[in-house]
C-alpha cells in the first residue's frame, strides 16, 4: 500500500448605505418619508424617522399579519439585519458581503499557515508509515470540528393556519436542454438545488460557494452539464433593497459536470460600488456566449466566461436572446426596453418605442415566444403611485411595443386585481408557453395567466384561506420567477415559500418542496421532551422570514408544523409542557397550548409589541414568561390573566435571556447595551461599559449564562469591528474579558454554553471554544457556508443550529480528540479534522472552488492509497498538538492561497533527502519552489515583451511548494527570492500561429 506521510507543518446584501447615498434613487418610498430621511446617514437616524412615520399610522400596523410584504415590514427586517452589519461605531460599512468573503479566506488561510515543528527530532523518530497493525483503526469520523446534517424543515404538516404556508424562498429557475427531469433552482442565500427526477427530490450543488445569493442560472443549450451561476440576488430587499438587503455579487461561477464542481469565471465588474446580479442568459446556439444583467451594466462573454466585456453601463433588470437568432438581444432597465441587432455588442443598443409612457416603472422583465420569436412581452412594474404601468407586447423583435392591458392590477394582493398595491422591485416575472405565443404567465404577489397575449388576465393562484378557489390553487405568495419547461410545457413558479408546478397551464398547482431545507430562521427554541438526548425526542420552535413559525414535533424527522404566517422571530417552549408554546410574529404575540395546532393572541391589540420581540421563559416555572420589546412584560400565569401582567419600562427589544441556574436572574439588551436583573426583571443594571468592555457601538445579538453559574456570561457582538466578537464575564458583567481571539471579522449571532465549552454561530458558520483554549476553532464540517443565527446544546445529546437560509442542522458535540482518525469518502465543502496522534486519509475531494480539507495531528498525517484532491480543490495537513485551543501561526503564501485554491506544500518522506538548495522549476502545469529559509517570492510571466506579475509578492517560510501556472506565457517565466532569480526562462518570440499550438502542459519550457 502506498502512503505519503506529512511530518511537518503544511498549509486555509447588499447595497451599501453610505454617507453620500442619494435617497431620491429609491423607488416606492412615500414622498413625505423621503423628505424626512433625506440627509440621514446612519441606521439610527434613518430608522427614527421611519418608525415615527409608520407608527403614526395604526392601520398599517394592524394589517401587518394580513399583508406580509408591507413597506414598514421591509424596513424593520432591514433594520434587524443591518444592525449586525455595521462597523464598531454604528456606521454603515462598504459592501459587507465582500467582508464576509474576505473573512472566510482569512479563516482558511489561518488554518493553512505553516508553523515550525515543535520537536523535529521527536517527530523524526516516529515510524514513517502507518502499517497493517493500524488496519483496525475505527473508520468513523469522530471529528473534533463537528459533523453536521440537516434536519429540515423539508415539509409542512397541517397546523394552526394555512396562510403563507411554505418553507423558504427561491428566486430563479432553469432547465436542462434535453432532460425534462433535471431542473435547477436558486435561493437568495447563495444556494442552488438540483433535481434529477422532476422535483421528486432535491440536493444542493453549491454549498461551498458561500452566501452571495443566486441572481441568475443559465444552462448550455448544447451541453446540459455546463451550468453557469450569476451570484448576487437582485430581488434581495424589496422596498429597501437599495439600502442593503441584496447580497452582492461575487461574479459568475461555472460547472462542466452538472454542478458537482465549480470554478469562478473571469471578472465582470471590478469597481468599488456594490455589485448586484439580476439575470443571466445564454445564447440559443452556443453555451459559450452569455450576457449578465446587473446593477452595474450588461456584461457579455464569447468564451464561456474566461473574459467578460461590459456592453452597457447603468442598472439593468433583465436580458434575453431571441430564439433562433443570436444577433438579436433584448434588455431592460427600470423604465426602458432595449434591443441590439448585433448580439449585444458594445454601442449597438437602441431604445424601443412604446405606445404608453413607462417612465414611472420601477422594474421591467421580459419573455420571448419560442414559437414566434418576433413576439416579445414586457411586464412593467407599478409606478410609485401604485398604478399598474402595464403589460406590453412587441411583434417586430422588440423594436416597438403596444400596451395590452393595465387592468386589473395583476401585481397586487386582491384576487380580482382591484387594489393599487405592488412590490415589483421585489418580485416580478413573465414567461410564454413554448408552443403557443398567446399563452403567458406573469408573477408578482401571485400568478396570473392569459390565453390571448395579455389582453385579458386570469388570476391563477391564491395564498389566503379566505380567498375563493380550490386548495390546489395555493402557492406561497411573492413569486420571484415563472418559467415554462420547453420539454413538457409544465409551468414552474419560484416563491418565498418554495417551488411549485402546474401541469395544466396554471389551473392547479402542486408544491415540489420535498427535500428543500431553505428556511431563513431568525430565532429558535429547543426542548428535549424524553430526556434521552436522541434527536427523535427534540422539539424545535423556530421563527422564519416570510414563512412564520415552524414547530418540529417531538416525533422527530424533518417535517415541521406550520403554526402561523409572516415573519416569525421570538419563540419559547415550556420546560414542563411540550405542548405549551409562545411565539412572536411581526408585532403580534401568540400562545399555543396544543403544540401549534391552534393559537391565541393574549393581547388583543397587536400594536403593543415591537417587531422581532424576544421571548424568555423561566427554566423552572413554565408560567413565568417574559416578552421583550420597547417595554418588557412579565407574567406569572402564562399570560392567562392579562390585567395581571406587569409592564416594566425597560427596553429589551433585542435580547432577553433567563439563567438556568438562578430563576430570578436575567440578561437583556435593547440593541447596544447589556443589562442585568436579579429580581425577575423588576429592576435592571447596565453592565456594558464596565471595565474591559470595548470602546465603540456594538449590536448585541445574544447573551447566554453558564448553565451552572449565572455569574459567568457570554455576549455575542454583531458588526465588523475586528477583534470585538465575544465578551465574557465571570462576575455578571462587573468586569469583562475580550474572548474574541480566533474569530473572523464577521457578525456573531447565537451562543450556546455547554459543559465542554461555548459554541457560537457566525455569518460564515459555527465556531467552538473551551475555557482552556486560547482562541476559537471552526466547528462546521458538513455545513454550508451560511449565517448561523441560533444555537442550542442538549446536555444529554447533540447540538442544534438554526441558519438564515438552510433550515436547522444538528451535530455531535465537541469531544476530546481521538488518538487516531480515519477520514474517508467524498468531501464537498469545507472540512477540518484533528487527532491526538495520527490522521489517516483515503478521502477524495472533487476539483471545485470551495472544496477545502484541513487535517491536524500531533504526530502524523498519513495520505494513504485512494487519497485524491483534484485540481481546483485545496488540502492542508499539519502537525500540532490536539485541542490546544490555538491556530497555527507564522506567515506563508497567504495572498497566493487566496487566489489559488490548490497551492500545496510538498513534503518529503524521511527516507528521502530534503533538497539543500533554493530553486524554482517548471513541472507540468506547476511551478515547484524550494526554500531553505524564509524569503519574499515574486512570480512573473513574459508576454508581448513585458514581464507581468501573476501572483502578488508574498513571504514564504522554509519549505517546498507547488503553485499552478495561472496563465500560458509564450515568452518566459521568472521567479525571484528576495530579489534574486531562482528561475529565469525566456522563450524565442513566436508568431501568432505558433502561440495557438502551444499546450499548457509545461512541455514548452
Amino acid at each position: 500500500m502506498k502512503h505519503i506521510i506529512i511530518k511537518s507543518l503544511c498549509f486555509l446584501a447588499l447595497y451599501l448605505l453610505s454617507g453620500n447615498m442619494s435617497f431620491a434613487q429609491v423607488k416606492n418610498i412615500p414622498a413625505p418619508l423621503q423628505a424626512r430621511i433625506a440627509g440621514k446617514t446612519t441606521l439610527k437616524t434613518i430608522m427614527a424617522e421611519v418608525d415615527d412615520y409608520y407608527e403614526s399610522d395604526s392601520a398599517t400596523i394592524n394589517t401587518l399579519e394580513e399583508n406580509k410584504e408591507t413597506d414598514y415590514g421591509h424596513w424593520k427586517r432591514w433594520e434587524w439585519w443591518m444592525s449586525s452589519h455595521l462597523d464598531g461605531n454604528g456606521e454603515f460599512v462598504e459592501d459587507y458581503n465582500k467582508k464576509n468573503r474576505a473573512a472566510l479566506n482569512e479563516v482558511d488561510l489561518k488554518y493553512g499557515s505553516a508553523i515550525k515543528k515543535d520537536n523535529e527530532n521527536k517527530v523524526a523518530s516516529k515510524k514513517q508509515i502507518i502499517s497493517e497493525e493500524r488496519g483496525g483503526m475505527a473508520s468513523r469520523e469522530q471529528s473534533s470540528f463537528g459533523q453536521w446534517s440537516n434536519i429540515g424543515p423539508t415539509a409542512d404538516e397541517a397546523g394552526g393556519s394555512g396562510d403563507f404556508k411554505g418553507l423558504g424562498r427561491f428566486d430563479r429557475i432553469a432547465f436542462h436542454p434535453s432532460n425534462q427531469n433535471i431542473i435547477y433552482i436558486g435561493t437568495p442565500s447563495g444556494q442552488m438545488f438540483k433535481t434529477t427526477n422532476a422535483g421528486g427530490s432535491w440536493f444542493s450543488v453549491t454549498d461551498a460557494l458561500g452566501n452571495s445569493g443566486i441572481g441568475g442560472i443559465a444552462v448550455s443549450p448544447t451541453n446540459g452539464n455546463v451550468v453557469y451561476v450569476l451570484t448576487g440576488s437582485g430581488d434581495g430587499g424589496g422596498l429597501v433593497s437599495q439600502y442593503g438587503s441584496s447580497p452582492s455579487s461575487d461574479g459568475v461561477y461555472k460547472s462542466t459536470d452538472g454542478g458537482v464542481s465549480w470554478s469562478k469565471t473571469g471578472d465582470l465588474y471590478t469597481g468599488s460600488s456594490t455589485f448586484i446580479g439580476r439575470r443571466l442568459t445564454v445564447s440559443g446556439s452556443s453555451g459559450n456566449i452569455l450576457i449578465a444583467a446587473t446593477n452595474q451594466g450588461l456584461y457579455r462573454t464569447e468564451n464561456g466566461g474566461t473574459s467578460w466585456e461590459q456592453v452597457r453601463t447603468g442598472s439593468h433588470w433583465d436580458v434575453k436572446y431571441k430564439p433562433g437568432d443570436d444577433n438579436i438581444v433584448y434588455a431592460t432597465t427600470s423604465n426602458n426596453i432595449l434591443y441590439s441587432n448585433s448580439s449585444g455588442d458594445l454601442s449597438t443598443w437602441s431604445t424601443a418605442t412604446t405606445d404608453f409612457s413607462i417612465s414611472g416603472s420601477v422594474r421591467i422583465n421580459l419573455a420571448v415566444a419560442p414559437s414566434n420569436p418576433a413576439r416579445v412581452y414586457a411586464i412593467c412594474g407599478n409606478a410609485s403611485t401604485g398604478s399598474f404601468t402595464g403589460l406590453f407586447r412587441s411583434t417586430n423583435s422588440g423594436q416597438d411595443y403596444e400596451r395590452r392591458t393595465n387592468t386589473p392590477n395583476i401585481l397586487g394582493s386582491e384576487q380580482d386585481g382591484s387594489d393599487n398595491t405592488d412590490q415589483s422591485d421585489y418580485d416580478l416575472g413573465i414567461t410564454v408557453l413554448p408552443t403557443n405565443s398567446n399563452r403567458i404567465a406573469t408573477c408578482g404577489l401571485t400568478v396570473w395567466t392569459s390565453t390571448d397575449g395579455g389582453s385579458n388576465m386570469t388570476w391563477s393562484t391564491k395564498f389566503k384561506e379566505g380567498y375563493a378557489g380550490a386548495a390546489n390553487k395555493y402557492i406561497h405568495p411573492d413569486i420571484h420567477d415563472v418559467q415554462y419547461n420547453p420539454l413538457n410545457n409544465n409551468l414552474y413558479a419560484a416563491s418565498d415559500g418554495g417551488i411549485y408546478v402546474s401541469t395544466d397551464e396554471g389551473v392547479s398547482w402542486s408544491d415540489l418542496n420535498n427535500g428543500l431545507a431553505t428556511s431563513q430562521f431568525f430565532g429558535m427554541a429547543m426542548r428535549d421532551i424524553d430526556g434521552n438526548g436522541e434527536a427523535d425526542g427534540i422539539g424545535l420552535l423556530a421563527g422564519a422570514q416570510d414563512n412564520g413559525i415552524k414547530f418540529r414535533t417531538f416525533s422527530g424527522g424533518s417535517t415541521y408544523r406550520h403554526a402561523v404566517c409572516c415573519d416569525g422571530y421570538g419563540t419559547a417552549i415550556a420546560p414542563d409542557n411540550a405542548d405549551l408554546l409562545y411565539f412572536n410574529v411581526n408585532t403580534s404575540f401568540y400562545k399555543s397550548t396544543d403544540a401549534g395546532m391552534t393559537r391565541s393572541r393574549p393581547f388583543p391589540n397587536n400594536t403593543e409589541f415591537s417587531f422581532f420581540s424576544p421571548i424568555a421563559i423561566d427554566y423552572n416555572y413554565s408560567d413565568t414568561v417574559y416578552i421583550g420589546g420597547t417595554s418588557t412584560r412579565r407574567t406569572y400565569d402564562g399570560f392567562s390573566n392579562i390585567p395581571a401582567v406587569t409592564t416594566i419600562g425597560t427596553s429589551t427589544r433585542r435580547v432577553l435571556s433567563t439563567c438556568p441556574s438562578n430563576s430570578s436572574r436575567l440578561y437583556a439588551s435593547s440593541g447596544n447595551n447589556v443589562i442585568f436583573s436579579s429580581d425577575r426583571a423588576s429592576t435592571w443594571d447596565t453592565q456594558s461599559g464596565n471595565p474591559g468592555w470595548p470602546a465603540g457601538t456594538f449590536t448585541i445579538n445574544d447573551i447566554e449564562a453558564s448553565p451552572t453559574n449565572s455569574n459567568t456570561v457570554y455576549v455575542s457582538l454583531g458588526g465588523y469591528s475586528d477583534g470585538n466578537k465575544v465578551m465574557r464575564s465571570t462576575n455578571r458583567g462587573d468586569n469583562w474579558t475580550n474572548w474574541s481571539a480566533g474569530l473572523p471579522n464577521v457578525p456573531t449571532y447565537g451562543l450556546s454554553v455547554s459543559s465542554e465549552g461555548v459554541y457560537i454561530g457566525t455569518e460564515i458558520g459555527v465556531f467552538f471554544r473551551a475555557t482552556s483554549m486560547t482562541d476559537w476553532v471552526p466547528y462546521y464540517n458538513g455545513m454550508p457556508r451560511i449565517a448561523v443565527t441560533e444555537m442550542f446544546v442538549n446536555e444529554n445529546g447533540l447540538i442544534y443550529a438554526a441558519t438564515f437560509g438552510r433550515g436547522v442542522w444538528l451535530s455531535q458535540r465537541r469531544t476530546d480528540c481521538d488518538n487516531s482518525l480515519l477520514v474517508s469518502g467524498v468531501k464537498n465543502g469545507l472540512y477540518y479534522y484533528e487527532a491526538g496522534q495520527n490522521v489517516s486519509a483515503t478521502m477524495t475531494s472533487p476539483g471545485s472552488i470551495g472544496n477545502e480539507v484541513y487535517m491536524q495531528a500531533g504526530d502524523e498525517v498519513t495520505l494513504s492509497e485512494g487519497f485524491e484532491v483534484e485540481a481546483g480543490a485545496f488540502f492542508r495537513g499539519y502537525i500540532s498538538p490536539c485541542s490546544n485551543g490555538g491556530l497555527p501561526t507564522g506567515k506563508t503564501a497567504e495572498k497566493i492561497i487566496a487566489y489559488v485554491p490548490n497551492v500545496e506544500e510538498v513534503k518529503y518522506k524521511l527516507s528521502q533527502q530534503k533538497p539543500q538548495n533554493d530553486y524554482a522549476k517548471i513541472e507540468g502545469n506547476f511551478l515547484e519552489v524550494n526554500l531553505n529559509a524564509k524569503a519574499s517570492l515574486s512570480f512573473f510571466a513574459k508576454e508581448n515583451g513585458t514581464w507581468k506579475a501573476f501572483y502578488p509578492e508574498e513571504e514564504f517560510v522554509e519549505g517546498t511548494y507547488r503553485l499552478p501556472l495561472p496563465q500560458l506565457a509564450t515568452e518566459g517565466y521568472k521567479v525571484t527570492a528576495n530579489g534574486t532569480d531562482l528561475l529565469n526562462i525566456e522563450y524565442p518570440k513566436r508568431v501568432e500561429s505558433e502561440k495557438k499550438a502551444i499546450k499548457g502542459d509545461g512541455s514548452n519550457g
